[in-house]
């Protein structure tokens, strides 16, 4: 018995699971006929699913939302109608689910089907921010351009841009069937409840058709959501002071309400953000209130001192603006005064946010630990903890944050005590995902169809994508492909010595950016894929002479351009015509994806297989996104269904449920029968410990915003009488197996031992067969 338990504990450092060995067993087992299984479980049995799409809606979008579009019934049917999987064998797929998750004799559903499920999309475009571009009164044809929309859920099908009635009045889709599930529930308010999949899959894909690709160019592809789901007092306006300062004006009570409606205390959370291009948002409030200057195309940028250009980490490395007369005097970077070329990369305000502390000394955007915080800790930020003085941001986490809130305000009441002090609620942050399609080489995300758990990136492949560590500065092991340049790159494909589109692979080929382009300078590309109809695969191409492709068009508007000063994406001998598609290194998403551990997935925007090679072609356009996604989702819907039938011997199941608090505090917490917990045995804490550490240092330690989980005490969940529907019961507290419910056999929480907001459970078990068959 020893041996096993030994083995157990072995297994949870090999697979980073985090649980503790079981150093007392519950029932008599025979060492002989058990196997192992551990799992992150959440406060209670997931049966929601909140879906925020954000789609970038700015210039040279249209192929990729596309290809959403036509993604979107691999994905509401992957949700709504699972895959069955042979029982003995969970990899083998024996067909889809019917009738609600029904499937043949022999198999199960992958996960319970999902049946209350809230769509809603926001764009990447929040208007000018007090700068000179992305007009919101702008139109075309009649139609808005969409260059502001503010962050909130938006309502829109296909060209005409007509509203769906059913997303009224907050603007979302509500999926909720006719179903035993349902019966005793409501779909809740914001939006009409749409009860066939078809008419949800019509008007899902209406609405993305209806985004656009005129929007502001100045993306806002973190802030957009963030300002939708997390900041507790999102602005109604900005505004400049009597000293010129930005600062924040009211409380936008749409976003609130929108809020309220969509976002579910008790459901499962998943960011899904669609974007070519890297985040541009601007803290308008940084600098001193002074950065949305950037955001102004007649605004000169002063430079960085010269140690910003070969280490921005260097303490010697500031803006010029900011040292005093004798250092900028002698400066030789300073000496230059600062960027006024159109053509330079430095002032150009399309590419303002592209490596901004090695250009000006300074970074006037949001950290990315705003958004890994905002995703992943139960307390953020309010306006006022985001700047408690001028300056930078600072962000104590003074508020709960809404996604870990069990109630939200509707805008009735905007004070802050109101929008700050909210109830905490249940969900924990393993029921919060980020995904992210974007720009990033699909070899370097090494997708493979027959095994998705190979997909998933480990520490090299993300040096490969971001480099050794980017937060710091250190892009080493970068691949070429991902490294942010208006200069040709090594290693990928020289201007001067390719013809045509050139022979890289992943690209084509660099190109000399700063003369005879489309834009006044651009960017080397993270990849390109041809221009086809998504539907009929035949080509399709871009004519930059006309009015209106121009607007969104990537090559020149003349035919004299010297080859290598055109993008690889235009037509050999007509460069005119643009053949292909682009995306830019999108470095920020990915790297919040990259904080966001086993809770962020990541896919390439750059579609493996452009056309379908067969009706089901795994790797045609977004199917790799779809598939990663799901997967990575499955894990949460069953978060709570156990994997086999376990023997119950004197009412009990042989497992372990272990909860790490949310607060740091003293172990005497855990010696606490009413909530469920008492103290574990110190043998079974010490692997969950030093997994969730590891984890904690990867994320940045104390710069993740999160305690240090050696401050926080582990306790071992009560385990009650099986079968008992201990969710239901009121007088004991803990956890109990239950058979024939939601899942063939589950882990469930009683009210009074349901985790707080923000802990962490890990439930293992020995997994005993009851059928006499190996494990």
């Amino acid at each position: 018995m020893r041996q096993t338990f030994a083995g157990l504990l072995l297994l949870s450092l090999v697979y980073g699971t985090a649980g503790g060995c079981l150093t007392r067993p519950v029932v008599h087992i025979d060492p002989t006929d058990n196997a192992t299984f551990i799992k992150t479980i959440g406060s209670s049995a997931v049966d929601k699913i909140d879906l925020l799409f954000m789609i970038d809606n700015s210039a040279s979008m249209g192929d990729k939302q596309e290809y959403l579009r036509a993604a979107i019934p691999d994905l509401l049917q992957s949700l709504v109608a699972p895959m069955c999987i042979d029982e003995n064998d969970p990899k083998k797929v024996v067909g889809r689910s019917q009738n609600d998750g029904q499937c043949p004799a022999g198999s199960r559903v992958e996960f319970p089907p999902v049946r209350d499920m809230h769509i809603g999309v926001v764009t990447s475009s929040l208007g000018p921010r007090l700068g000179a571009d992305c007009d919101p009164s702008a139109t075309s044809d009649g139609l808005s351009l969409h260059k502001d929309d503010a962050g909130h859920l938006v309502n829109r099908a296909g060209a005409s841009q007509v509203p769906i009635e059913s997303m009224k009045p907050s603007n979302f889709l509500a999926w909720f069937p006719k179903v035993e599930q349902n019966k005793d529930k409501s779909p809740g308010p914001g939006a009409s409840p749409v009860e066939n999949a078809e008419a949800l899959q019509k008007q899902f894909q209406d609405e993305v058709e209806g985004i656009g690709q005129l929007g502001c160019g100045i993306e806002s592809q973190l802030e957009s959501w963030y300002r939708f789901l997390v900041q507790p007092d999102p602005y109604e306006s900005l505004a400049r002071d009597a000293e010129g300062r930005a600062t924040w004006v009211g409380v936008d009570k749409t976003i609130l309400k929108q809020r309220h409606d969509f976002l579910r205390p008790d459901s499962l959370v998943a960011v899904i953000a669609l974007s070519d291009e890297n985040d541009s948002e601007i803290d308008v409030r940084s600098v001193n209130g002074t950065a949305y200057h950037f955001l102004e195309s007649g605004f000169p940028p002063p430079r960085g001192t010269a140690p910003c250009a070969t280490n921005p980490a260097d303490p010697n490395c500031k803006s010029c603006a900011l040292v005093d007369p004798a250092t900028r005097d002698a400066d030789p970077s300073c000496k230059k005064g600062n960027y006024g070329e159109v053509r330079d990369w430095g002032n150009y305000t399309g590419l303002r946010h592209v490596h901004m502390k090695e250009k000006y000394g300074i970074d006037p955007q949001f950290p990315i630990s705003r958004y890994v915080t905002g995703l992943r800790s139960p307390r953020v930020p309010d306006r006022t903890g985001e700047y408690p003085k001028q300056g930078y941001y600072v962000g104590d986490t003074n508020c709960q944050n809404p996604l870990f809130a069990a109630a939200l305000p509707d805008g009735s009441d905007t004070s802050p005590a109101t929008l700050c002090n909210l109830p905490p609620g249940t969900r924990t942050k393993e029921l919060i995902f980020y995904a992210h399609i974007g720009g990033v080489p699909a070899n370097l995300l090494h997708y493979d169809p027959s095994d998705l758990q190979k997909s998933r990136l480990s520490e090299a492949d993300w040096t490969k994508i971001l480099g050794r560590d980017p937060e710091h500065f250190d892009y080493s092991g970068i691949d070429p492909h991902m490294i942010e340049s208006f200069a040709p790159r090594p290693a990928v494909g020289h201007p001067e010595t390719e013809a045509g589109n050139g022979s890289d692979l992943v690209h084509g080929r660099e190109w000399v950016t700063n003369v005879g382009g489309a834009r006044p300078v651009d960017i080397q590309f993270a990849c390109t894929f041809d221009r086809v109809d998504v539907d009929t695969g035949a080509p399709r191409e871009l004519d930059c002479t006309n009015s209106v492709d121009k607007q969104i068009c990537d090559c020149p508007e003349r035919s004299d351009v010297p080859s290598g000063q055109v993008p690889p994406v235009c037509k050999p001998g007509d460069v005119t015509k643009q053949i292909k598609a682009k995306a830019y290194p999108t470095v920020r998403e990915l790297l919040l994806a990259r904080l966001m551990e086993g809770q962020g997935v990541v896919s390439s925007i750059c579609p493996i297989h452009v056309r379908k090679t067969t009706p089901d072609d795994p790797l045609f356009g977004y199917r790799p996104a779809v598939a990663t996604i799901v997967d990575r989702l499955k894990d949460a819907l069953a978060n709570q269904c156990v994997p086999r039938k376990l023997r119950i011997d004197e009412g009990r199941v042989a497992c372990l449920v272990l909860e790490m608090l949310p607060d740091p505090g003293d172990p005497s917490q855990c010696d606490n029968p009413s909530k469920g917990l008492k103290r574990p045995e110190p043998d079974a804490v010490k692997p969950f410990l030093e997994q969730e550490l590891s984890l904690w240092k990867t994320a940045g330690g104390e710069r993740s915003g999160r305690p240090d989980p050696r401050t926080r005490p582990i306790c071992e969940v009560i385990q009650l009488p099986a079968n008992s529907d201990c969710s239901k019961g009121e007088a004991d507290a803990g956890w109990c197996y239950v058979e024939g419910g939601r899942c063939p056999q589950a882990i469930l929480f009683s009210k009074e031992g349901n985790p707080p907001s923000g802990a962490l459970t890990r439930l293992q078990c020995i997994d005993v067969r009851t059928d006499g068959g190996a494990p």
